[in-house]
C-alpha cells in the first residue's frame, strides 16, 4: 500500500508505464501506442509549453487538486521570468445553501440508496453574471483561469483539462482530501458517493463530453506532482 494521505485505498497508482500484456490475458491497465513526443511529464515542461500563451484555461473533473496545480505552475513560470495572474472560477459558484436546494429533488431524500440521475448542467451551479465578470489581467504575462468548470466564463486562451478517474476520485474521498460539486464541506462518505453517483458524475460527464473537441491539452490528475 502507498502511504499517501491524499488516498486511502490498498490499490496502487496506475503505472507510468508497463510492458506489453501476453495476448489473451485480462490486462487491468491497457495501453495504446501513440506518436512519439505526445505525452510529456512535469510541471517544468508544461510550463516551457505554455510560457508564451496570454491566456489559459485550466479546467477540470472534481477532485482534482487545483490548488497545488496552481502553485507548482506557477512557481515554475516565475522561474522563467513570467508574472501569471491566477482567478478561481469558485468565484462565481451560487451560495451553497441554494445549491444544496437546486440538487435536493434529485438526491432521493433520507434513502441511503435510491435517488434520481440530476437532469442538472454545470452551469446552473455558477451565477452567470460572476462568470461573465471574469476577465483576463491585461498587465500579467499569462492571465489564467482555473478550477472546474472554467471554459464557462467564456476566454479565449489556450484550454487545459486536467482529468481524474472517479476510482481515484472515491480514494481521495475517502482519505478526506476531496468534497462534492459545490460543497465546501465533507460530508459522510456514503452520502458523498450517492451525490456523486446522481449529481456530479452526471453533470460533469456531459460537461466533459459537450468540451472534449475543443480540448488542447489533457493532464493526468492522478499524480499531483
Amino acid at each position: 500500500m502507498q502511504d499517501l494521505n491524499w488516498r486511502n485505498t490498498d490499490q496502487f497508482l496506475m503505472p507510468v508505464s508497463k510492458e506489453v500484456s501476453a495476448k489473451r490475458m485480462y490486462d487491468l491497465y491497457p495501453t495504446l501506442k501513440i506518436e512519439d513526443g505526445k505525452v510529456q511529464e512535469g510541471f517544468e515542461s508544461l510550463a516551457l509549453q505554455l510560457k508564451d500563451e496570454k491566456q489559459l484555461v485550466i479546467d477540470g473533473y472534481i477532485g482534482v487538486f487545483f490548488n497545488d496545480f496552481r502553485e507548482n505552475l506557477d512557481a515554475e513560470f516565475r522561474k522563467l521570468g513570467k508574472k501569471a495572474s491566477w482567478q478561481s472560477v469558485d468565484e462565481a459558484l451560487r451560495p451553497e445553501e441554494l445549491i444544496d436546494q437546486m440538487i435536493e429533488p434529485f438526491l432521493g431524500g433520507d434513502d441511503p440508496i435510491f435517488g434520481k440521475r440530476t437532469t442538472l448542467q454545470l452551469a446552473d451551479f455558477y451565477e452567470a453574471a460572476k462568470r461573465q465578470s471574469m476577465k483576463p489581467e491585461p498587465q500579467a504575462d499569462i492571465s489564467i483561469l482555473l478550477g472546474c468548470g472554467a471554459t464557462l466564463a467564456g476566454w479565449n486562451g489556450l484550454f487545459l483539462y486536467i482529468d481524474l478517474p472517479k476510482n481515484e476520485l472515491q480514494f481521495r474521498a475517502r482519505a478526506k482530501a476531496a468534497t462534492n460539486l459545490g460543497a465546501s464541506q465533507l460530508i459522510d462518505i456514503k452520502h458523498m458517493y450517492k451525490r456523486y453517483y446522481f449529481i456530479d458524475w452526471v453533470v460533469l460527464n456531459r460537461y466533459k463530453q459537450q468540451i472534449l473537441s475543443t480540448i488542447d491539452i489533457i493532464v493526468d490528475g492522478q499524480r499531483p506532482d
